[in-house]
């Protein structure tokens, strides 16, 4: 039987009134009992067996289900491009491209594929909450940074001998710390910085990472971008990197204001925190199936990352590989990318729209595998 994607919250998708009568949007009733923080600092307050949120941010992890073979949902896990990407440098002769390859190996990174010029950097900072951060290697046009590696120089000088950076693509605030470290080692290349207007104005950590200092604000108001970075005015929600049709943005707010998606030709879409891939964690579980979705208990607005995540779905082509930054990265089969973004946002809807604390609870009472 070829493999086959689908919601699995029943049939219909039950989409109960919260219990407090509250419209979709920011405020919902939620049930549980437990006491959740965030990484922002965001608390859900237990009222009388409900939660009474606090934040935007403390909605339930939600996923959609995703029923395919196991080994093809496992396929595209970095352990195995690790092993073949390491087996490839140690057939390579002695050169500096070995020593850089060996070094981006050491940190944790690997090609995507052989020859696809796209590369986990590995060296996952905590400064980024352990983001995953990507380099696109172009032979034209100029390499591109997909969101922060710690910065090592050791590191810059592996990347240096693929071409160097000349964009530092930023999805959001959350995964940006040593964009100024990164831009500095690469400013010889022309090194710019690409980050959304939103998220310089609105992003939680601004003045932390001091995100005026990026040069492209993409969809900028307030900023008057030098004739060469016009490509990034206007409101969106698509611009093309540099005029590039094969590096196409698309505004995805939700997790935060400003947070953007990359997508790469037909090849891969770079998510950030916007969409995933995830098991539930315990031996338990170790069979049960994964889910797409993202953690809204980390939106800024929940409710806005669903239609944005709806709004993902309708952008062609099919891509082959999604690539978030929490998660692993997933390879679809032809024509599965539409259908598997539609089914994580209708059964984001209805775990948002029936109030649960928890995503597995509620496919609990759906009598789904949890």
């Amino acid at each position: 039987m070829s493999p086959r994607c689908t919601l699995v919250v029943g049939a219909p998708v039950h989409r109960a009134a919260s219990p407090l009568g509250a419209t979709r949007g920011s405020q919902r009733a939620i049930r549980g009992t437990s006491l959740a923080r965030n990484p922002r600092g965001a608390s859900v307050r237990v009222q009388g067996g409900r939660h009474s949120r606090t934040s935007a941010e403390s909605h339930p992890i939600v996923y959609a289900i995703t029923e395919r073979p196991k080994h093809i949902a496992q396929t595209a896990g970095f352990p195995d491009y690790h092993r073949e990407f390491k087996k490839r440098i140690e057939e390579m002769p002695d050169g500096e491209l070995r020593q850089a390859l060996l070094t981006i190996a050491k940190g944790g990174g690997a090609e995507l594929e052989h020859g696809s010029g796209i590369y986990h950097l590995g060296y996952h900072s905590p400064h980024t909450f352990g983001a995953s951060p990507y380099l696109i290697v172009r032979p034209e046009g100029g390499n591109v940074m997909v969101d922060c590696p710690s910065f090592r120089p050791a590191l810059g000088d592996a990347i240096a001998q693929l071409g160097g950076v000349r964009w530092i693509f930023l999805t959001h605030t959350d995964d940006m710390d040593g964009h100024d470290d990164w831009a500095k080692y690469f400013k010889d290349y022309g090194c710019q910085r690409i980050l959304h207007e939103a998220d310089v104005r609105q992003g939680w950590n601004r003045h932390q990472q001091r995100t005026w200092e990026c040069e492209v604000h993409l969809g900028a108001t307030r900023q008057k971008l030098a004739p060469e970075a016009a490509w990034a005015n206007g409101p969106g929600p698509v611009w093309l990197l540099d005029g590039d049709p094969e590096l196409q943005l698309q505004h995805v707010p939700g997790h935060s204001s400003g947070s953007v998606a990359l997508m790469y030709g037909s090849k891969a879409v770079f998510t950030g925190d916007h969409i995933m891939l995830r098991k539930r964690l315990g031996k338990a579980f170790r069979e049960q199936p994964m889910r797409m979705g993202f953690s809204p208990r980390y939106a800024r607005n929940a409710q806005e990352q669903v239609e944005s995540v709806r709004a993902l779905a309708q952008v062609g082509p099919d891509f082959e590989y999604l690539l978030p930054g929490h998660g692993r990265p997933f390879r679809f089969n032809p024509g599965e990318f539409s259908p598997m973004l539609k089914d994580a946002a209708a059964l984001m809807d209805a775990v948002l729209d029936d109030g649960y604390s928890d995503m597995w609870e509620y496919l609990d009472t759906q009598g789904q595998p949890s």
